[in-house]
């Protein structure tokens, strides 16, 4: 049975202020953000790379066709409890010769449970995390997740998360074509209690120094320093020194990372409600922050999600909240002609408001610490349900 719900709008849904973000992207053409609405339901809202107009930088925009995964809305077993983490990531898998391509949403069901849910030849299914685990993370947890594939091809799921210890320990469950395990990832520094999370793939300068090839895992440490589970050789984490305290993470800083196989840039937002961005080269040598130039301000406290393309020159696309005054602009405190119902009129009457959106900026490469900054895109205009 196909559980994604797409056609004619027949009702308005309103983004739930402060949703958490999640992002993944397969191609130019296909990137796909994840939030939740006020009733609790989680959305996929598709977009891509393109030219608006000739002689312009390719920019994110739109692309339409938003689906609703109704296994996660309120008053079901299965559903997204309010305000919960997001986590997605893709997963390419074989059937003998064939390979199929899914999408994986990670979130937090009402009892602190991780659930998931996939997309399948364009239908939403449940996925077999809480059945295979029942896992059960800290209130306050948020999720990271990154896809691994081996020499052969296979993909692997690693899926990060804090436990219920008083410790807050960030620990690990993967998905192979075995089903799903256990782990802990190789990290002892005492993680900041609902510390943001983000995952990229072991690289020069970004790697474990055991043997593994796990992914390296951003997180903020108690001490509100960035930290990450690289093992530097005398502790099994690194923290990344950031002198310029009026560029420092604030408290509870939202992390974003991606990584071209060579540099890795971590985004993280800052006491100024600023969108910071450093660079790891290939020898692990940080550079110092440098804000990024938003065309608009993310919300205090926005969760900040990022994508990163493989074309030439590179590009970034970041993910943010924002307060879009233009929501009711239809809304006039004036009215003409005679209404015959109070509450009408007091609709067409309301003072102007505004609605919290999800908002794109892309960056385009000039150099590795170089990079352009679009006026941005709202990822979807309006969600609506049918």
């Amino acid at each position: 049975m196909s559980s994604h719900r797409k056609g004619p709008a027949i009702r308005p849904i309103k983004l739930l202020a402060n949703t958490a973000l999640a992002t993944i992207f397969v191609s130019n053409d296909n990137i796909y953000t994840y939030c939740q609405t006020t009733d609790c339901e989680l959305v996929e809202i598709p977009g891509k790379i393109e030219t608006l107009e000739k002689g312009s930088l390719p920019t994110y925009a739109p692309a339409g066709g938003l689906m609703f995964i109704s296994e996660t809305k309120e008053k079901i077993e299965t559903a997204a409890k309010r305000f919960t983490p997001l986590a997605a990531t893709p997963l390419k898998y074989w059937k003998l010769t064939i390979s199929f391509a899914k999408r994986y949403l990670f979130y937090v069901d009402c009892n602190d449970y991780l659930r998931d849910v996939y997309e399948d030849s364009g239908k939403w299914c449940p996925g077999s995390l809480y059945s295979s685990l029942k896992l059960k993370c800290a209130p306050y947890s948020k999720l990271a997740a990154v896809t691994y594939r081996n020499a052969l091809g296979a993909d692997f799921i690693f899926l990060y998360y804090q436990d219920c210890d008083d410790s807050g320990n960030i620990r690990l469950c993967g998905l192979s074509h075995e089903g799903w395990t256990c782990g802990r990832p190789p990290l002892s520094d005492p993680p900041l209690w609902g510390t943001a999370m983000t995952a990229v793939l072991p690289q020069p300068g970004i790697e474990l120094k055991s043997d593994t090839q796990d992914p390296v895992v951003f997180f903020q440490q108690t001490s509100l320093e960035l930290s990450s589970s690289q093992d530097d050789g005398t502790t099994d984490y690194t923290k990344y020194d950031i002198r310029d305290k009026t560029q420092a993470l604030s408290g509870h800083a939202y992390i974003a990372a991606v990584d071209d196989k060579i540099d890795c840039w971590c985004f993280y937002t800052s006491d100024q409600n600023d969108i910071q961005r450093i660079r790891i080269d290939a020898n692990g040598k940080l550079t110092r922050p440098v804000c990024v130039g938003l065309d608009r301000i993310p919300i205090p406290a926005s969760p900040v999600a990022a994508v990163i393309t493989a074309d030439s020159p590179q590009k970034i696309v970041l993910f943010y909240l924002l307060h879009d005054t233009d929501a009711f602009q239809g809304w006039t405190n004036t009215f003409e002609g005679e209404v015959n119902d109070t509450e009408e009129y007091r609709r067409m009457t309301r003072p102007f408001d505004g609605e919290i959106k999800i908002f794109a900026s892309t960056l385009t490469r000039i150099t590795p610490d170089r990079w352009s900054a679009s006026s941005g895109k709202l990822v979807v205009e309006s969600l609506v349900a049918c």
